[in-house]
């Protein structure tokens, strides 16, 4: 199949025009193409591709043209005319064009497409195609925009045959992949060689003219890279002269950290007078500071330093020391062994840090002679045994800091630093301080950890001073030998890992904000704990503490409290936030205790609510009088306002009352009744009947047994007793026998030691958590599947364990019944006969 048709003119109305306007020309030759699959062209192959595809044979496909061949006869032409040789014929009459103008012919099918671009596997074949007959269609002259566009097909054609001419034959080209990985290893290996040769200098000249400097003088050139910040001693000394000038100017010579070994001269002579020298000598003011520290010195010059008399000196004409005005000395990190006797000698210094150097106690005598210090730190050197009583001679002092070292005592001469104000000694191995700390001595700041103090810490009754307090890892029992220390001024207290059982009275630490007693084996809270109305962060963490106390859910300002690792029954407050606790707290708070006074008041205001008649009755039949704060009921206004109206539930929880009123043995009617968050300790003193009650709740109240209400309360339909949150202790009666209906027992929070498995029988509802329940009878497991809810974690005993527990009833009640022996078994009980 041949090309297809060319498109018709635009001016010919859908027809080809009947003249020809060129001269023909011959087609020309295109280098053939290899072998091919198919004789058939794609119709998106370029121009020349499809124009050079023809059948087996060289002739030329025939096309069917609608202009029937013209039958001019002329001479044959050459392949390729000039422009100029063409005859200039007239347009015909039939033509569109109204203007004389040279026609221009059509380019042929032949030449509609573009010159092929050949795939780089396939070389073109210089031999030309056999010659063809030009179909007379195809003879028209050409113009110059067509013979234009056949010259550039031309060029690029020879261009492309010139490219793949010169490469070398002998091998295929490389497939695309091949070529990369080619160019890749080419790159590295040019890298490679670009390393190992020695860099070149940059040059705008012609290589042959360029300079290349000597390897040998390039390796000894200093790049600075072993010192890039400049900071080395040895690597230059203009960080060294930098800071050296600073100094002039600001009087703070800072060399901290520089791996001195000794002093350099430049800072000996830094105030000698040097003409060379860039510094502006009008502008330089005396060193007052000088940080030495972090490096490996070992001693001072004594130049630095000389032993005389600076008042002496300055009467007379000789020369005065330049580093007289030093008043901030910092030389901790160094290796001294001793001080320069002139350090004795200045006059306003004030603060001297000596600490982690080699110093003993027989060369702190130069210290002692500085009357002028306010700061000394002689923390972590070689200081043993008992600390010098010449520290009196420093009467000034603010803050000492002996921690890491091996001292023993503190002298009672200390007493003489009368305006010391921070201490610390932790890491030694003092066994007591003297009472002159926390009497005579304005302390605030005491730091005592990691020593050897064992016993009581203090020995007095009141510390007025102290408001830091840090005597945590030593091996304290307690921290007075009486119940009541007074700490006025106390912030922060630390005395966590240490052998504390008790703490003493902490109501008068009104000042303590953070209290930190960790690893230690108290088993309660300290008393006057919940008064502390500024404490923010508590921490008891892993002591043996077992149960906690309601009132914390009134600290308000209470923001941290730890309570990991400890005993506690209920478990849940191991892991809870401070206001998680406090919450859970607060729905176990019982009522506040009012003064006597308040209680007439609110009790006469009470009596005239009543006459007024304030009491209402809901629909349901619900008289609400709870939160009221009365010390007793009004029993005459009780009855009074029965014999009116069917009181069906009565509510007196949060209340003052001591005991369960008598006068609702006239509610007839009373099914559920309230008094829970009261002081009632013996509710009934006389037999009391309810035939209608069906709820009883008597929590958070102080209950020490059940014997008076199971023996004067006729309550046969009563089906829920709550009695959780008091002190009831021993063994858990059998409820069922006075009420027969009973189904649901709560009764967690009190100090019930034994369950027997009578006692729950027929009970549905069971919750016992936060005993002092020692063991369960594994008859108990027998109940399975009437009893649906029993709770008992937070008490005593190890068996079932923890993760039974929380599997819930049925895993625990299985748990039970899997250890009741078997009948066949031999085993003692105690009515056994011995053998």
């Amino acid at each position: 199949m041949g090309p297809p048709p060319r498109p018709a003119s635009a001016l010919s109305n859908g027809t080809r025009p009947t003249t020809s306007d060129g001269t023909p020309r011959a087609i020309p030759a295109t280098p053939k193409r290899g072998p091919l699959a198919s004789q058939r062209g794609s119709m998106t192959a370029p121009r020349s591709v499809s124009a050079a595809m023809i059948g087996a044979s060289a002739t030329p496909s025939k096309r069917s043209s609608i202009v029937p061949p013209s039958t001019i006869k002329k001479p044959p032409l050459s392949q390729v005319q000039s422009p100029g040789s063409n005859p200039r014929t007239r347009p015909l009459s039939n033509s569109k064009t109204m203007v004389a103008r040279t026609p221009v012919s059509r380019p042929s099918v032949a030449g509609a497409f573009g010159q092929a671009v050949s795939p780089s596997a396939i070389t073109p074949v210089s031999t030309p195609s056999p010659a063809r007959k030009t179909p007379e269609t195809a003879r028209k002259g050409p113009n110059s925009s067509t013979l234009l566009r056949e010259q550039l097909a031309k060029a690029k054609a020879a261009k492309r045959s010139e490219s793949v001419n010169s490469t070398d034959a002998t091998s295929p080209k490389p497939n695309s992949s091949q070529a990369l990985r080619d160019q890749i290893a080419k790159a590295k290996a040019e890298k490679r060689a670009t390393v190992a040769s020695p860099p070149r200098p940059r040059t705008n000249t012609p290589p042959r003219d360029a300079i290349i400097p000597d390897p040998a003088e390039i390796a000894s050139f200093d790049f600075g890279l072993n010192d890039p910040f400049n900071q080395r001693p040895n690597g230059g000394f203009s960080l060294l002269r930098k800071r050296v000038d600073g100094a002039r100017a600001n009087g703070k010579l800072n060399l901290a950290a520089m791996e001195l070994k000794e002093i350099p001269e430049e800072v000996i002579k830094m105030y000698e007078y040097n003409p060379e020298s860039n510094a502006a000598w009008s502008e330089v003011v005396d060193l007052t500071s000088m940080i030495l520290a972090d490096n490996n010195l070992d001693t001072l010059p004594e130049s630095m330093f000389p032993d005389v008399d600076y008042e002496a000196v300055v009467e007379s004409e000789d020369v005065v020391p330049q580093f007289g005005s030093t008043q901030n000395l910092d030389l901790h990190g160094n290796m001294f062994r001793e001080l320069p006797l002139g350090l004795g000698r200045l006059p306003q210094l004030s603060k001297l840090n000596v600490s982690r150097n080699k110093l003993t106690v027989e060369t702190l005598g130069v210290v002692f002679q500085i009357a002028t210090l306010r700061e000394l730190k002689l923390a972590a050197n070689e200081l043993e045994g008992a600390f010098p009583a010449k520290v009196e001679s420093l009467t000034s002092l603010e803050t000492l800091e002996l921690q890491e070292n091996r001292l023993t005592s503190l002298p009672p001469e200390i007493r003489a630093l009368t305006h010391l104000r921070a201490l610390n000694v932790s890491d030694n191995r003092l066994t007591s301080l003297p009472s002159e700390i926390f009497t005579s001595m304005p302390v605030i700041d005491l730091n005592a950890s990691k020593n050897s103090f064992s016993g009581s810490f203090f020995d007095v009754g009141t510390v007025p001073y102290l408001q830091n307090l840090c005597l945590a890892n030593n091996s304290l029992t307690s921290l007075y030998g009486s119940d009541t220390i007074l700490l006025p001024s106390i912030k922060h207290l630390d005395i966590s890992t240490n052998r504390l059982s008790i703490m003493p009275n902490v109501a008068a630490w009104t000042s303590l904000i953070t209290l930190l007693v960790g690893e230690n084996s108290l088993s309660t809270l300290p008393e006057g704990f919940c008064s502390l109305k500024q404490l923010r962060n508590a921490d008891f963490t892993a002591n043996n503490i077992n149960k906690l106390d309601e009132r914390i859910a009134l600290m308000d300002g209470l923001e941290n409290l730890t309570l990991a690792a400890n005993p506690l029954r209920e478990r849940k407050f191991l892991t809870m936030g401070a206001e998680d606790i406090k919450r859970d707290l607060m729905s176990k708070l019982g009522p506040e205790t009012v003064p006597d006074a308040e209680l007439s008041q609110i009790s006469e205001d009470a009596d005239i609510e009543v006459e007024g008649n304030g009491w209402k009755l809901t629909p349901s039949g619900t008289l609400d009088l709870s939160s009221q704060i009365m010390p007793e009921v009004d029993e005459d206004a009780v009855a009074c306002f029965a014999e009116s109206h069917d009181i069906k539930q009565l509510y007196l929880q949060q209340n003052l009352l001591s005991k369960i009123p008598m006068v609702i043995a006239q509610l007839s009617f009373l099914t559920v009744l309230d008094m829970s968050k009261n002081n009632i300790a013996d509710p009934l003193t006389e037999s009391l009947a309810l035939p209608k009650l069906r709820e009883l709740r008597l929590s958070s109240n102080k209950l020490r047994s059940l014997k008076h209400i199971s023996s004067m309360l006729s309550a046969p339909r009563l089906h829920h007793l709550d009695v959780s949150n008091n002190r009831i202790a021993g063994s858990l009666p059998t409820l069922r026998e006075s009420y027969p209906e009973l189904t649901t027992l709560l009764a967690s929070d009190n100090g019930i030691d034994e369950v027997s498995a009578e006692s729950l029988e027929g009970l549905k509802i069971v919750s016992l958590s936060n005993n002092d329940i020692v063991r369960l009878e594994p008859q108990i497991g027998l109940l399975i599947g009437t009893l649906t809810s029993f709770d008992i974690e937070g008490n005593k005993f190890r068996v079932p364990n923890y993760a039974v527990l929380k599997k819930g009833t049925d895993a625990v009640l299985t748990w039970l019944k899997d250890k009741i022996p078997s009948p066949t078994d031999e085993f003692f009980t105690p009515e056994s006969p011995a053998l």
